[in-house]
């Protein structure tokens, strides 16, 4: 989970910032898939140079990008608190190979208790630590796996 830390001094006027995750070296090809339907549909209709309008869209609590890379598949669940995360790994999947680059901030550390924090001109974003387990087959219970961030510089991050 993501939380914004919003007892920081803002600077001057402003009044927000991006920050994007990037997620390095993923298939361009990766299909995208809803699987958490979610009440009603969602219209688009956008002026300016480029117009565009659809209808009709369809609205997912939760959806699936499959073999974001080899073997890893990257799920995003809305919740009450904001959009979170999780990767599902193939047994072979490399991990070492997942970087995420934050557009938007300005450093990264892991602090005592294992969370992301993520500095940026408005403050601190603080991701909560990875949590990750094993399933060895249909019927067992899930084992913890340990995991944890890894800094790889001022902007990127693996596992």
């Amino acid at each position: 989970m993501v939380n914004v830390d919003t007892s920081a001094d803002l600077p001057g006027e402003a009044l927000g910032h991006a920050v994007r995750f990037v997620w390095e070296g993923a298939h361009r090809e990766a299909c995208i898939l809803g699987e958490r339907p979610a009440p009603g549909k969602l219209n688009v209709f956008r002026g300016g140079p480029a117009p565009c309008t659809a209808t009709n869209i369809d609205r997912w609590f939760s959806v699936r990008v499959e073999e974001v890379y080899a073997g890893v598949d990257l799920i995003i669940d809305a919740t009450d608190a904001g959009a979170i995360y999780s990767l599902a790994l193939e047994p072979w999947a490399d991990l070492e190979g997942i970087v995420l680059r934050c557009d938007g901030a300005t450093s990264l550390r892991v602090d005592e208790d294992g969370a992301l924090l993520l500095s940026t001109p408005l403050g601190t974003i603080r991701q909560s630590p990875p949590r990750a387990w094993c399933v060895t087959s249909a019927i067992s219970s899930p084992e913890p796996v340990d995991m944890a961030f890894r800094i790889l510089d001022e902007q990127r991050f693996g596992f």
